[in-house]
C-alpha cells in the first residue's frame, strides 16, 4: 500500500453493506448529538465501528472519519491528516494550517483556531434546510497513550466547536480524566458495552442474514446466550455449532428420544380416546386435584383415571393428603405436552392453556401459571397477575421472579401500563440500577400524562433512589427536585402512610446528597421522624425509611438523632430482618457508618462483617463499595495498617465496576492512607484526584470534604495561600451548613490559624469545633489526622473548652499528646503512676491494688523502667539489677516472666514493649509525675533562659501556672515509703535538683521584679519541697527583710540552723550568716 492509499484508508469511514440496523441504539445515537463529545467505548468486536458507520448513513449526517493509531501522539501528525481530510470532504485546495513548531509553545491557541476553522468548513457541507449538523468520528481511541497530550489538546478543541457540532469518540476503554469537566458539565454523553451489547432479537437478525439461523433453530438463542450478545462471538462460533448440528441434536439425548418413543407406543397408544384427551388437557397443569382435573376436562371419571395411572405406576405420582394432588413425570408430561401442541388447534390450545392457568392461580401456583399464560400470549392477563403478585414477591426479596414474569411482555405493553412499568423499576433496581431508572422515568411521565399523581410520586421516588444509589451524576437530582412541585408535595399527606414513608425518604436524600442547604430539610426530617414515631408502618416501610433518615443523619453528621434512630429500629431489625433482602443490607451498612463516625471500632468492623454476610446471602452487592469504605474508616480510627490495607485490597478489586463511588472512595483510602504515612504530597494527588470526581459527580458534601482535605495538605506542604483559599470556598459555600462539614472545616481553619500563629482566630474555631462535636456526637471524620487532632485536644483541654467530649475523643483514638504536653496531667491517660510522696497505678480512672509477693517482682520492673526514663532500657542492665545473683539464662527467664506478669496486671501488652533486648514504657498511653515533673521544670528553665533578666518571664501567669502545676505534682519524695533500691538513689537526687533549680530560677525572676510577697510564697513551697536546702532558707530571709518582716526572717535563720544541726550535724554556712548579721546590724 503507497502513502496516499495509506492516508486514504486512514480518513474513509468503513462500508455498511448488510450491518444490522440496530434502531434501539440510532436512538440513543440521536439523543447524544446533543452534547459536544458522544463516547463509545465497548470491547473489540463488539460492533461499535459498525454502529456509528450505519448510523452515519442512514441518518445523512456528513462527516470526517478518522482512524487513530499511535503515530497521533504526536499532535503535528493528527493536525496533519485532520487537514487532509477536510480537503478531501471539501475539495478545497486552501489547507487548514500545519502544527509547526512555532505553535508548539500556544497548543492550546492553536488547536482552538484550528477546530473553529474546521467546524466552519464542515458546517458548508450540509445542504440548505438539513438539520443535520457534522460530525468528527476518532475510531481506535485506544491507541493513545493514557498520558498522552492528546487528551487535554482534544479538549480544548471540542470547547471551540460551534453548537451542533459532535465529536465522537470510539474505544475499548472510558475517557481519560481531562474530560472528567466535558462530563460534569453535561457537554459528554457515553455509551457503553451495557448498552452495544446485541440483544435477542439483533443476535437472530444476524444470524438470519446467511439463512444459519434457520439451521440453527432453537441454537440460536443459546449461541445469544453463550455470546452475551459479542457480536465477534456470534460470527464465530455459529459455523463451529452448524457443523455438529447437522449430525445430531444438541437438545436431545438418545434416552429423552427412546422414553418418548416408549411413551407413544406403550402407554399414550393404548389408552382410550377419551382418556387421551384427558392426558393431554391435564398435562399443562404441574400438579392437580381430581377436582381441578374435572372442571378442566369437564370428564366425571377424572379421579378414576388419576387414580388408576397412579396405581399401576404410569409416570404419575400420587401426594398424600386431604385432597390427594397428582404429578406427571417430567418426561411424561413434555411428552403430553408435546403431543398437545400437535393435535389440538390454535384456538383449542389457547383455551386450555387459559384454563389450566385459571386453576393455578386458584392453587396460588402463580408462577407456574404465568408460563401458561405467556404460551398462550395471554400478555394482558400476566399484567393482572403481576399487578395483584408485585408488592409482595419485592417483599419476599423475589425480585428475579418479576423480572423473569415481566420478560415475557412486548415492549408495547409494558409501555401500555405505567404500573407495570413501576414494578419493573422496582425488580431491577438492585442489580441493574440505570434500567431500573428508566423504567421509573418511563413510568413517571405516563403517570403525570394520565395525572395519577399517586404512581407519579412512587416512580419520582424510584428515580431519584437510582441516582443516589448510581453515584454517577447527582446533578439530575436538580431536574427531580424540580418535578417535585407543590401541589405533589401536598398529595403525599393523603397517601398510605406506608407510600408517605418511602416518598418523604427519598425526597430527604435528595436533598441530602444535591442540596443540603435546601428550606424544607427540616420540614422532610420532622415528617420523617413522625412517621416513625407515630405511624403504623409495616415492618419493611419502617426499615425503608429508618435506612434514608440514617443515611440523611451519618451523612449531615447528627449522630446524636442518628443514635436515637438505632434504638427504635434495631430490636424489630435484629427479630424480623432476615426477610428485608436490600433494605437489611442497607440497614447494616448504616448501622456501621454510624460506629465508624462514632470512633467505635469494634462495633463499626462488626457491623460491616454482619453487612456483607448480608449482601453474600441475598446476592445484592450494590452496596459493598461503601461497607468496604466503612471498614477502612475503623481501620483509621487507629491506624491499624492491616485492617485498612486488607478492605484496600478488597476496594481495588471492585474498580471496574461501573459509578463513579469506586474511583472515590480508593483514591480517598489511598489519600487518607499517605496522610498518616506522613507522605503529603503523594496524599494530595489522590486527593485531588478524588476532588474532580466528587465535581464530576455533583455531590456538595462530598466535594467539601475533599476540599478540606485538600487545604489541610496544601498547608502541610507550605502552600498557605492555595490552602487559604480552599477553605474560605468552602466556608462561603453551600455545603457548609451541614454539621459534619462545618466540624471538618472548623478543625482544620483552627490547626491552621494557630500554625499561623494566628491564636484568637485558631480558639474561636476550635471552640466552635468542639462545641459542635460534642452536641452531635462526632468522633470521626474523613481524613482523620490523629496528630493534628491531638495539638487541637491539647489546647482545648488547657483552655478547659468541651473537656469531657475532647477526653472521649482521646480515648477513642488512643491519641498521644504533642511533645509540648508529653506530661499533661490533663491528659487522660489510659495508665497514670504515680511515684512521688506515694507508689500508685490508676487504670483508666481506677486505682490498682496489690497483694502478696507475686507481684513485687513486675512492680520493681515498672520502677526500673521509670529511673531510666522508660525508654530502650537494656534487658541485661534490669537482669543484674533486679536478679543480681541469678546466672545469664535464669536471669533472663525471669525478666520475661516478670514482664508477662507486668502486663497482665497492667491490662494492655502494648503498655510495655521489648524490641531487640530493650525494654521501653509506651509513653503516649502512660503517665508517670516523675517525668512529668522533669518535663515541667525544663519548660520553666527554658522560658526564664529567653528573657535576659527573667523578669517579664516571671510576671507570665502561664508560667506561674506551669509552677503551680508542677508544684502540685511533686507531693512528696521518689518513691517515698518504699523499700529502696541502689539503682533509685542518683534519680531522686536528679529529680529533686530539677525541681528545685526550676523553683529557684523562677523565684530569682521574681526577685528582680521585686515581688517580694509573690517570691515568698514560692520559696515556701520549695521549703516545703526540701527542708534542708539552705540554699532556700537565704532566699526566705532576704524575702522577710525586704517586706519589713525582720523578726521572721531571724525566725527562718534560728529555723534554719536547728533543721541542719539535728538532720546533718553542722551550722549553717559563712554565707547564710552573712545574710543574718546584715538584718541585724540593719536593725
Amino acid at each position: 500500500m503507497n502513502r496516499e492509499s495509506a492516508s486514504i484508508a486512514k480518513i474513509t469511514p468503513p462500508g455498511v453493506a448488510d450491518i444490522v440496523q440496530r434502531e434501539r441504539l440510532f436512538s440513543l445515537l440521536d439523543k447524544g448529538r446533543d452534547t459536544s463529545l458522544l463516547w463509545l467505548s465497548a470491547p473489540a468486536g463488539s460492533g461499535k465501528t459498525s454502529l456509528i458507520a450505519s448510523w452515519l448513513e442512514s441518518r445523512e449526517i456528513p462527516c470526517i472519519w478518522y482512524q487513530i493509531d499511535s503515530g497521533d501522539a504526536d499532535l503535528a501528525t493528527f493536525f496533519y491528516y485532520l487537514g487532509q481530510a477536510e480537503a478531501r470532504m471539501n475539495r478545497r485546495k486552501k489547507r487548514l494550517p500545519l502544527f509547526t513548531p512555532e505553535y508548539r509553545p500556544k497548543t492550546e491557541t492553536f488547536t482552538r483556531r484550528f477546530f473553529e476553522e474546521l467546524c466552519l468548513r464542515m458546517s458548508l457541507q450540509v445542504p440548505d434546510g438539513s438539520e443535520q449538523c457534522p460530525v468528527l468520528v476518532l475510531d481506535n481511541y485506544q491507541e493513545l497513550p493514557q498520558d498522552a497530550s492528546f487528551h487535554s489538546m482534544l479538549q480544548h478543541g471540542i470547547d471551540a466547536l460551534s453548537k451542533g457540532c459532535t465529536v465522537i469518540a470510539i474505544s475499548r476503554y472510558g475517557f481519560p480524566p481531562p474530560f472528567a469537566r466535558l462530563r460534569a458539565n453535561r457537554r459528554m454523553a457515553l455509551l457503553g458495552w451495557n448498552d452495544l451489547r446485541f440483544t435477542l432479537d439483533e443476535s437472530l437478525e444476524m444470524l438470519h442474514r446467511d439463512g444459519s439461523g434457520m439451521e440453527l433453530g432453537e441454537a440460536a438463542e443459546n449461541l445469544h446466550h453463550l455470546t452475551d450478545g459479542w457480536a465477534a462471538g456470534l460470527v464465530l462460533m455459529k459455523e463451529s455449532i452448524l457443523q455438529q448440528y447437522h449430525g445430531s441434536s444438541i437438545s436431545d439425548s438418545h434416552a429423552q428420544q427412546e422414553m418418548f418413543d416408549y411413551f407413544a407406543s406403550e402407554i399414550f397408544g393404548r389408552t382410550p380416546a377419551d382418556t387421551q384427551r384427558f392426558l393431554l388437557m391435564t398435562s399443562f397443569c404441574p400438579s392437580l386435584t381430581a377436582g381441578m382435573a374435572e372442571r378442566l376436562t369437564g370428564m366425571s371419571g377424572a379421579a378414576s383415571i388419576l387414580t388408576e395411572l397412579s396405581r399401576n405406576h404410569y409416570f404419575t405420582y400420587w401426594i398424600p393428603g386431604n385432597t390427594p394432588v397428582y404429578q406427571y413425570h417430567p418426561l411424561f408430561r413434555d411428552f403430553l405436552r408435546a403431543r398437545a401442541r400437535g393435535l389440538f388447534t390454535a384456538s383449542e390450545l389457547s383455551g386450555i392453556l387459559q384454563s389450566s392457568s385459571a386453576l393455578l392461580l386458584e392453587m396460588n401456583s402463580v408462577a407456574e401459571a404465568v408460563e401458561l399464560l405467556a404460551e398462550s400470549r395471554d400478555f394482558d392477563g400476566i399484567v393482572e397477575v403481576i399487578l395483584v403478585s408485585a408488592q409482595s414477591l419485592i417483599e419476599q426479596g423475589r425480585n428475579r421472579t418479576l423480572l423473569q414474569w415481566l420478560s415475557h411482555l412486548p415492549q408495547e405493553t409494558l409501555e401500555r401500563d405505567p404500573h407495570v412499568l413501576y414494578w419493573q423499576g422496582v425488580a431491577v433496581h438492585p442489580f441493574d440500577l440505570r434500567a431500573g431508572e428508566q423504567s421509573y422515568s418511563r413510568a413517571f411521565h405516563a403517570f403525570i400524562h394520565t395525572c395519577d399523581t399517586t404512581g407519579a410520586l412512587l416512580a419520582w421516588s424510584g428515580i431519584g433512589l437510582s441516582i443516589i444509589t448510581e453515584w454517577k451524576d447527582f446533578s439530575r437530582l436538580d431536574q427531580q427536585i424540580v418535578w417535585l412541585t407543590a401541589d405533589m408535595e401536598q398529595q403525599v399527606d393523603a397517601l398510605p402512610q406506608d407510600m408517605q414513608a418511602r416518598i418523604t425518604g427519598v425526597i430527604l436524600l435528595s436533598f441530602s446528597f444535591r442540596q443540603p442547604w435546601h428550606r424544607n430539610v427540616v420540614f422532610y426530617e420532622e415528617r420523617a421522624e413522625a412517621l416513625l414515631r407515630h405511624g403504623a408502618l409495616k415492618f419493611e416501610s419502617l426499615l425503608t425509611i429508618g435506612n434514608f433518615l440514617l443515611l440523611h443523619y451519618t451523612k449531615t453528621g447528627q449522630l446524636v438523632k442518628a443514635k436515637v434512630l438505632l434504638d427504635i429500629i434495631d430490636p424489630p431489625t435484629r427479630k424480623r430482618g432476615d426477610t428485608a433482602g436490600l433494605e437489611l443490607v442497607l440497614w447494616r451498612l448504616l448501622s456501621a457508618s454510624y460506629h465508624g463516625l462514632t470512633a467505635s471500632k469494634k462495633e463499626c468492623l462488626e457491623g460491616v462483617a454482619l453487612a456483607l454476610d448480608c449482601a453474600d446471602s441475598t446476592g445484592m452487592h450494590v452496596y459493598d463499595i461503601y461497607m468496604l469504605f466503612y471498614g477502612a474508616l475503623a481501620g483509621f480510627i487507629d491506624f491499624e495498617r492491616k485492617v485498612v490495607d486488607g478492605f484496600l485490597e478488597r476496594i481495588a478489586a471492585l474498580q471496574g465496576a461501573e459509578g463513579l463511588i469506586y474511583p472515590i472512595v480508593n483514591n480517598q483510602i489511598m489519600g487518607w492512607k499517605h496522610i498518616l504515612a506522613g507522605n503529603s504530597q503523594a496524599a494530595l494527588e489522590h486527593v485531588e484526584t478524588a476532588l474532580v470526581l466528587t465535581r464530576s459527580l455533583g455531590a456538595p458534601v462530598e466535594i467539601a470534604i475533599n476540599v478540606i482535605a485538600r487545604a489541610q495538605l496544601l498547608s502541610e506542604l507550605g502552600r498557605q495561600e492555595e490552602a487559604g483559599r480552599s477553605l474560605d470556598a468552602v466556608g462561603t459555600g453551600n455545603a457548609i451548613h451541614c454539621a459534619y462539614v462545618q466540624y471538618m472545616y472548623w478543625c482544620i481553619m483552627a490547626w491552621m490559624e494557630f500554625r499561623e500563629k494566628d491564636r484568637a482566630g485558631g480558639m474561636q474555631h476550635l471552640q466552635q469545633a468542639m462545641q459542635l462535636g460534642s452536641q452531635h456526637r462526632i468522633m470521626m471524620h474523613h481524613f482523620w489526622n490523629p496528630r493534628i487532632m491531638a495539638a487541637l485536644c491539647s489546647r482545648a483541654l488547657e483552655a478547659d473548652i468541651e473537656p469531657e467530649y475532647v477526653r472521649a475523643l482521646i480515648k477513642r483514638h488512643r491519641l498521644a499528646p504533642q511533645a509540648s504536653h508529653a506530661e499533661s496531667r490533663d491528659w487522660p491517660w489510659p495508665l497514670r503512676i504515680h511515684t512521688l510522696g506515694r507508689f500508685e497505678i490508676v487504670r483508666h480512672g481506677e486505682r490498682l491494688v496489690f497483694s502478696g509477693k507475686k507481684q513485687e517482682k513486675p512492680l520493681s520492673l515498672l520502677k526500673a523502667l521509670i529511673v531510666h526514663g522508660g525508654r530502650e532500657v537494656p534487658a541485661d542492665w534490669l537482669c543484674e539489677a533486679l536478679w543480681p545473683s541469678a546466672m545469664g539464662d535464669a536471669a533472663y527467664s525471669s525478666l520475661k516472666m516478670a514482664l508477662s506478669r507486668l502486663r497482665r496486671l497492667l491490662g494492655d501488652d502494648h503498655l510495655v514493649e521489648m524490641r531487640e533486648g530493650k525494654l521501653s514504657l509506651n509513653r503516649s498511653m502512660c503517665w508517670v509525675d516523675a517525668w512529668a515533673v522533669t518535663g515541667s521544670a525544663g519548660r520553666i528553665d527554658a522560658r526564664l533562659r529567653r528573657e535576659e533578666d527573667g523578669i517579664t518571664a516571671a510576671r507570665d501567669n502561664s508560667l506561674a501556672g506551669l509552677v503551680d502545676e508542677m508544684i502540685r505534682m511533686y507531693a512528696g519524695e521518689f518513691l517515698s515509703g518504699e523499700k529502696t533500691e541502689y539503682w533509685e538513689i542518683n534519680f531522686r537526687s536528679r529529680l529533686q535538683y530539677a525541681f528545685l533549680g526550676a523553683m529557684k530560677a523562677f523565684c530569682a525572676g521574681l526577685e528582680r521584679a521585686q515581688c517580694w510577697d509573690t517570691a515568698l510564697t514560692y520559696y515556701r513551697r520549695a521549703h516545703e519541697a526540701d527542708p534542708l536546702a539552705e540554699e532556700i532558707y537565704q532566699r526566705l530571709m532576704v524575702c522577710h527583710n525586704r517586706l519589713g518582716q525582720k523578726a521572721e526572717a531571724v525566725g527562718i535563720y534560728h529555723l534554719c540552723r536547728t533543721t541542719l544541726q539535728a538532720a546533718l550535724g553542722i551550722t549553717p554556712s559563712s554565707q547564710t550568716r552573712k545574710i543574718y548579721h546584715s538584718f541585724i546590724q540593719d536593725k
